[in-house]
């Protein structure tokens, strides 16, 4: 901490978004250093996604359900293509 506050005494209103904003929008800088400092400022702009932990055995069951729906021969969930066409039924008023 007393790094970061060195750096925060010494540069007041510094920080790293601003840094590489600027050399990435710096167009006498080459691209290819702008490009880095706008990917570096990405980082800082968006955050990145964790991955999602699925507990092994209830992945195990979805599979197992699927399999018991697929085999009574006819799958009980609508697909995509029942479904767009209901949604345009109904907007159209029909039913």
């Amino acid at each position: 901490m007393e790094a970061i506050q060195a750096v925060a005494d010494a540069y007041p209103g510094w920080s790293p978004l601003t840094f590489f904003a600027q050399v990435a929008n710096d167009v006498a800088q080459p691209i290819d250093l702008r490009l880095d400092a706008a990917k570096a400022a990405a980082r800082y702009m968006v955050p990145v996604p964790k991955p999602i932990e699925t507990d092994p055995d209830t992945v195990v069951a979805i599979e197992e359900r699927l399999s018991q729906i697929r085999s009574q021969g006819k799958d009980q969930t609508d697909g995509l293509s029942d479904i767009i066409r209901h949604l345009n039924w109904i907007e159209n008023g029909e039913k």
